[in-house]
Formats: structure tokens, C-alpha cells, sequence
């Protein structure tokens, strides 16, 4: 089992994971559509708002309306941007970086991930999107500051000439200096977010080692959340830290010393992968199979998402076909 080749995983398993990736891309791109074009309806009503008060004589203290009105679509804006920007684009990172490690890895894969970064110079999309909330957020507050300047009350004026300018200062430099940009930590430019991508976070570490490793029970309330979700890589569904327990208890009777090994790791955000070995010795029961006394072992993809300092979901993808096949033969010889 320290042979190299035999921590290859099969292929089978590396597109599975593969296609989880995609997915979950796939899934990060629409919500961020969803987003944008509630940012450009949000924008467009905001400057339908502002043209209608205009236009009517009749609405009193029409300034202190619209630049109400702007100031508060400035807000709704800056809102909108930090859950496309600084929230489902770093997760949305974390599920590129992993599709394209595999790819990287594995040439056989196809090349999608390289090939947008190919078509967009290396940078993604994240500029010219952060442009356009910016460009939105400083009409809105120039919009505001023009309408609280023809304010009568200089109290008025003032405080709304002091809010504008706080939001618009706040937000438009918040937008402009919002970090690393994703493209270039995707295509591997920036050297120090690389390595800690490709680092194993110390939860995933004290999980293996232990509660699978070790058989420490107690530290799962410690390292999960109450209410963690588990895909096993049997293929078994829990919730709750007592089922989980029972898992480990069912697996670990089964397959003396038995060791869970993080053979590689990439990670961003709140979400890890992995890439496991599993092994032990078969002395009970295992997927209807009579115990040998035998070594056996098998890969596994691992999926984690945190939630502060705990694990509150990890899915995990075992290499089934490899594992059963092992027993049969032992069994078998």
C-alpha cells in the first residue's frame, strides 16, 4: 500500500468528483446571474424613482425624496455586491480551484476550467463586474448628492450630504480594494494563496486523525456541528452527531487499525477537498462480506464544508468497485 500506483485514483472516481465540481460552478453561476440582474433591475428602478419625483411638482420636498430614495438604492446595491462578490464568487472560487487542480492532474479531463481562464486572459470575469456595481453605486450617490444639495433645510442638507458622501466613500472604496482578484488566484499568479490552498485545514486533519484514527468519539462534538451531515464513503446519509458515532463504531469493529490518510488537499474558503486512502484489516462484517483477517484498502474523494471552527457537511465518495473487488479475492484465495 506504499506503492505510488496504488494511490492512484481510479478513473471513475476522479470523474465523479469532477462532475460534483462542475456542478457546484454551475450552481455558484446562476445564483450570481440571479444577483446581477436583481442589481441591474434595482438600478433601473432607482433612476425610474428619482425621474418621476423629478418630473411631478406636486410631491413635497421632492430633493429630500430623491435623495432618499437614491441613497437608499446605494445601500440595496452595496448589499447586492457583497453577496455576489465577497460571498458566492469565494465559493464559487473554491469549487474552480479544486475542478482545476483535477484537471491539471488529470489530462484526460476535460480542459474547462483552463479554458475560460484561456479566453479571459487568466482574470475571470470578477473586473469588469466589480465595475459595473461601482460605476452603479457612484451615479446613485452623485444622483443623491445634487438632490440634498437643493434641499431647503440645511440641517436636512447637511446630514444627507454627510450620509451620501459616507456610503459612497465607504462602499466605493470597499468595491475598488476588495482583495485578490479570484482570476488571478485561479490561475495560480499569486503564489502565497496558492499554498494555502493547497494546505490541509487543521479541522480536516483533527477529524481523520482523531475520531477515524485514533476512535477519540468524544472529539466529535468538538470538531462538528450539531447538525452535521455525513455522506459516508460506503454510501450511508447520517445527520446528528449520535449516528455519525455509530458509523465510526460499525466501521472501525469491522476493519482493525484502520487509518483514514489525507493524500492531498486543496481548500478556500469554508469548503476543503480531499483526496483519501482508507485501509485496515477485515476482522468483522464488511458490505455482506465474511472477515479474512486481510489488509484491504480503498480511495475516496472528500468534500468538507465549515462553519466556523467545526465541520458542519462533509460528503464523501468511496471507490466501491475497488474495495469489494479486494474482498471478493481475499475471500476468493
Amino acid at each position: 500500500m506504499t506503492n505510488e500506483a496504488s494511490r492512484e485514483i481510479p478513473p471513475e472516481l476522479v470523474w465523479e468528483a469532477y462532475k460534483t465540481m462542475v456542478e457546484e460552478c454551475r450552481h455558484f453561476n446562476q445564483l450570481q446571474s440571479t444577483y446581477r440582474t436583481l442589481a441591474s433591475t434595482w438600478l433601473l428602478a432607482s433612476f425610474a424613482a428619482t425621474g418621476f419625483i423629478l418630473k411631478e411638482q406636486t410631491i413635497p420636498d421632492k430633493e429630500l425624496l430623491m435623495g432618499g430614495v437614491s441613497t437608499a438604492a446605494a445601500i440595496g446595491l452595496l448589499l447586492l455586491w457583497l453577496l455576489d462578490l465577497k460571498v458566492y464568487q469565494r465559493l464559487l472560487g473554491a469549487a474552480f480551484q479544486v475542478q482545476r487542480s483535477l484537471e491539471t492532474k488529470h489530462p484526460w479531463l476535460p480542459q474547462l476550467a483552463h479554458g475560460m481562464l484561456r479566453a479571459t486572459r487568466n482574470v475571470g470575469v470578477t473586473p469588469s463586474v466589480k465595475w459595473f456595481y461601482l460605476v452603479g453605486l457612484l451615479l446613485l450617490i452623485a444622483v443623491s448628492l445634487w438632490a440634498f444639495s437643493q434641499a431647503p433645510s440645511t440641517i436636512l442638507k447637511t446630514v444627507g450630504i454627510v450620509g451620501a458622501l459616507a456610503i459612497g466613500l465607504g462602499g466605493g472604496v470597499g468595491m475598488f480594494q476588495s482583495g485578490i482578484d479570484p482570476g488571478a488566484e485561479r490561475s495560480g499568479q499569486n503564489e502565497k494563496a496558492s499554498d494555502k490552498s493547497m494546505s490541509t485545514p487543521n479541522l480536516v486533519t483533527a477529524f481523520y486523525q482523531r475520531i477515524w484514527n485514533d476512535g477519540d468519539l468524544g472529539a466529535a462534538r468538538q470538531l462538528l456541528t450539531s447538525e452535521f451531515t455525513f455522506r459516508g464513503s460506503l454510501g450511508v446519509d447520517l445527520r446528528g452527531h449520535k449516528a455519525f458515532e455509530e458509523y465510526v463504531r460499525s466501521i472501525r469493529s469491522a476493519l482493525a487499525d484502520y487509518r483514514c490518510d489525507v493524500l492531498e488537499c486543496v481548500s478556500e474558503g469554508d469548503r476543503a477537498f480531499a483526496q483519501m486512502l482508507f485501509s485496515g484489516r477485515h476482522v468483522g462484517v464488511l458490505l455482506e462480506y465474511e472477515p479474512t483477517g486481510k489488509p484491504v484498502h480503498w480511495h475516496g474523494a472528500a468534500l468538507f464544508r465549515f462553519e466556523g471552527q467545526a465541520i458542519s457537511r462533509l460528503w464523501v465518495l468511496g471507490d466501491l468497485i475497488g474495495l469489494e473487488a479486494i474482498l471478493k479475492a481475499n475471500q476468493e484465495a
